[in-house]
């Protein structure tokens, strides 16, 4: 599934709902990580994240 792309997002969501009728557990274990003070995503600055997309 590639995450950058709405329309496989939703087949997958599709895919489960239909074979599955539920998702139980979701793991993310993907991404890169940069060196320096940590930061909540409450904070309102989502400019970390398309970088975390773009790993391919």
């Amino acid at each position: 599934m590639d995450v950058t792309q709405q329309a496989t997002i939703s087949a997958a969501v599709e895919r489960i709902e239909n074979e599955a009728s539920r998702l139980d557990l979701l793991v993310n274990n993907a991404g890169i990580a940069h060196a320096g003070k940590a930061r909540a995503v409450t904070e309102g600055n989502d400019s970390g994240w398309p970088c975390q997309y773009r790993i391919a």
